[in-house]
């Protein structure tokens, strides 16, 4: 029996909804008409049975609809579909709030490559219409790698990139994620250990030539780094090749359009660029 009651629930259960893939917004549309329907259920069973009964039915169904949503994600079918649809942006961005972000590839009005090329770190590539690490800064940029990897001193390195105490930076994981921290307020997110040794390594060179980088933001010079990470040829971490590769990501409400970069041999996530992909909406 309970074996039975244990597939039941798995044949009901839509994981793509629920758990970590739950839509916050569609939880309180659906919560909302399940209220709404019992009150409706008990508005028609008090005018033909007892009070008791009345109370008792509404009960029932509102279990029954509130247990749904929980095992299915939702009451009504295809209602995360509505929702991405018709649903105003401001409020899709209200019930993501909490969800972490990577770092986006564009800040206000800097130019990421006239900041990258005034410090001789990119150029033109010979034979095709894109960018290229210039030869000095690759060799600078793998020697402060191989340096960082081997001495394990990122984290030490990160104070005197950002010009503060070493004491007051404390560090985390979460999942694949590096998180920093300076007095406790979150200063900074990459998306692996490896992309924290790539962006250290590659501050302290660009901070050594000078051109501009002190007097950029640290909200820019995050951008620049990230710019640069998508060069990288090696695994700052194991030395491993890298793929880059596209996927679609189903995040509450979203679709997001991920392009990745990862460590074949080591899986470390060194470069991620999301684009949100807009919904069809009725005219």
């Amino acid at each position: 029996m309970e074996v039975d009651l244990r597939e039941t629930v798995d044949r009901l259960r839509r994981p793509e909804y629920t758990g970590e893939n739950r839509c916050g917004l569609c939880t309180v549309v659906n919560l909302t008409l399940a209220v709404l329907l019992s009150a409706g259920i008990a508005a028609v069973a008090w005018a033909r049975f007892e009070p008791l009964s009345a109370v008792l039915t509404s009960a029932l169904g509102l279990s029954a609809f509130v247990a749904a949503i929980y095992f299915r994600g939702y009451l009504v079918p295809k209602t995360p579909v509505l929702t991405k649809r018709y649903a105003p942006d401001r409020i899709l961005r209200l019930f993501e709030a909490e969800r972490p972000e990577p770092p986006t590839t564009e800040d206000g009005d800097l130019d990421a490559e006239a900041t990258l090329r005034r410090a001789d770190a990119v150029t033109d590539c010979d034979r095709a219409d894109d960018l290229c690490l210039t030869d000095g800064f690759r060799d600078a940029w793998r020697r402060r790698i191989r340096r960082s990897r081997e001495d394990d001193t990122p984290r030490e390195e990160l104070s005197a990139v950002l010009g503060v105490s070493p004491g007051a930076l404390s560090y985390d994981e979460h999942g694949d994620a590096f998180v920093a921290f300076y007095d406790e307020e979150l200063i900074g997110r990459w998306e692996s250990y490896a992309a924290f040794v790539a962006d250290v390594a590659a501050a302290d060179e660009l901070r050594s030539r000078g051109r501009g980088w002190s007097a950029l933001t640290v909200r820019q010079r995050s951008t620049v780094l990230q710019r640069l990470r998508a060069f990288l040829e090696a695994c700052p971490s194991c030395g491993g090749r890298l793929r880059a590769g596209q996927e679609v990501v189903e995040s509450c409400c979203r679709s997001t359009d991920v392009v990745a970069i990862e460590c074949e041999d080591c899986g470390a996530r060194l470069f991620e660029a999301r684009q949100r992909i807009e919904p069809e909406r009725q005219r």
